[in-house]
């Protein structure tokens, strides 16, 4: 990683981190620069069950230096809330079973995804899922396979073809769990696809094994995604896009692939 920032000019600062475990108020606070725990002033909740950021400080400032602004989110969080700031907004899906459709994936390991998604609309399953030990057994998320690389070739095009006068802002939730890419950002079989905790009840997030298990597939997910950007910083290079441009990459919060209970918490 830290070759891969060296390689295209990037400053690094190891030891900047987010303070925040969830991601709404991790991204909250950081458009605002504020330190809020309770995230009312910030974020509304609504009807749709997408939480709504009704303050952003650094899109008030990008719009007071006469940028236009351009948008691309999942439906985890809403920043298009400012009609007429916001000159474009890209939504995808968090989670979508259409993920699959251009996918090469059995029809069996489809009806699997199909299957979970469906049942966690259940409110018995709902129930009953808490108490089974195997988190992963249902396959209720498609995760970064709903924007990898879909996101990526849609950003590049705007790109190209956008005036230079704007700011880009871009929620990518990857290398979040489930892990469902390898290295070489090849989709894993459907079986292979894990969140990041082994045990949906019991004293552990999990075991020594899980642990390391998990931390490879998501390390491997992780490399995928400089693999993608390398193609897609490369290309703006090629574009003679890349030097007129002020890119900023942060992480959100960490993997959360923990051993103890809720040490996040503590």
């Amino acid at each position: 990683i830290e070759l891969f920032f060296q390689k295209y000019g990037f400053t690094i600062f190891p030891k900047a981190f987010s303070q925040y475990f969830f991601t709404d108020n991790s991204l909250s606070n950081t458009l605002n620069n504020s330190s809020e725990t309770i995230l009312a002033s910030l974020l509304e909740q609504t009807k749709s069950g997408i939480p709504l950021l009704k303050k952003n400080k650094f899109f008030d400032w990008a719009a007071g230096q006469g940028k236009n602004i351009r948008v691309y989110q999942s439906t985890y969080m809403d920043f298009c809330a400012w009609p007429g700031v916001i000159d474009l907004c890209y939504t995808y899906p968090k989670n979508s079973i259409a993920a699959l459709a251009n996918t090469a994936y059995t029809t069996k390991e489809k009806a699997w995804v199909i299957a979970s998604s469906y049942l966690t609309t259940n409110s018995l399953f709902q129930e009953v899922n808490k108490h089974l030990t195997d988190r992963d057994i249902f396959k209720t998320r498609t995760g970064p396979l709903t924007t990898f690389p879909n996101l990526m070739e849609q950003l590049q095009k705007d790109l190209a073809s956008t005036h230079k006068d704007s700011l880009f802002f871009v929620h990518a939730p990857i290398p979040h769990f489930p892990y469902v890419y390898d290295k070489d950002c090849r989709p894993r079989p459907v079986s292979e696809w894990q969140s990041n905790k082994r045990f949906n009840t019991g004293p552990h997030k999990n075991t020594p094994n899980s642990y390391l298990e998990k931390y490879n597939l998501y390390d491997d997910q992780v490399l995928c995604i400089y693999k993608t950007l390398d193609g897609f910083l490369t290309e703006l290079k090629t574009q003679n896009l890349y030097d007129g441009m002020t890119i900023i990459m942060q992480g959100d919060h960490g993997s959360r692939i923990n051993l103890d209970t809720e040490p996040y918490y503590n």
